[in-house]
């Protein structure tokens, strides 16, 4: 995966800066980036979407601990994901 790509998919999933679809948030960017790192080898589209989902999971653990669960899975959390995988299949 590029790094465009990675701003694309990362601006889709969460809010992109100033209206622009190519341009992410830098703190959510940054947190994509930061769990990429982590990775050993060239980044798939598969580590980007576990990227994506492990910081939804943790905006929504952080915003909701109470409920963690339904929010991840049937909720905005559920929203993200979706987003996430369908960007990834267009940039495929």
């Amino acid at each position: 995966m590029s790094d465009a790509e990675i701003k694309r998919a990362t601006a889709a999933t969460f809010d992109s800066r100033r209206g622009d679809p190519e341009v992410p948030s830098a703190k959510a960017f940054r947190a994509v980036v930061e769990s990429l790192n982590h990775q050993h080898g060239e980044t798939t589209a598969l580590d980007l979407l576990y990227a994506l989902v492990s910081l939804s999971d943790a905006r929504d653990r952080k915003r909701m601990p109470q409920v963690f669960r339904n929010a991840t899975w049937f909720g905005a959390g559920f929203k993200r994901k979706r987003i996430a995988v369908e960007t990834l299949a267009r940039i495929l």
